[in-house]
C-alpha cells in the first residue's frame, strides 16, 4: 500500500486482516508525528517471548500497549 495512495474501498469491501492492518498502520503513521504520551503504566506483564505487555492509563482513558523485544533496552 502506497502511504500516499487512498483507500479504495466502500460500505461494501471486502478487506483481509492484512489489508485492515496495513490501511491502518499507514493512515496512524501518517497522522501522528513521532510523540511522547504521559500516562500511568499498570499491569504490567513480561512474557518467556521477551515482549512486554501493558496498559498506559490516565483518569479518562486507557491503551493496550505491547513493547517488543528487540526494542527493550534494560
Amino acid at each position: 500500500m502506497s502511504h500516499h495512495a487512498t483507500v479504495p474501498f466502500n460500505v461494501h469491501t471486502l478487506l483481509s486482516v492484512s489489508e485492515l492492518n496495513s490501511y491502518a498502520r499507514a493512515l496512524l503513521e501518517l497522522s501522528f508525528p513521532l510523540l511522547w504520551i504521559r500516562g500511568e503504566v499498570s499491569n504490567l506483564k513480561q512474557y518467556p517471548s521477551g515482549h512486554w505487555y501493558f496498559l498506559l492509563k490516565d483518569n479518562d482513558a486507557q491503551v493496550r500497549c505491547v513493547m517488543f523485544r528487540h526494542k527493550i533496552n534494560v
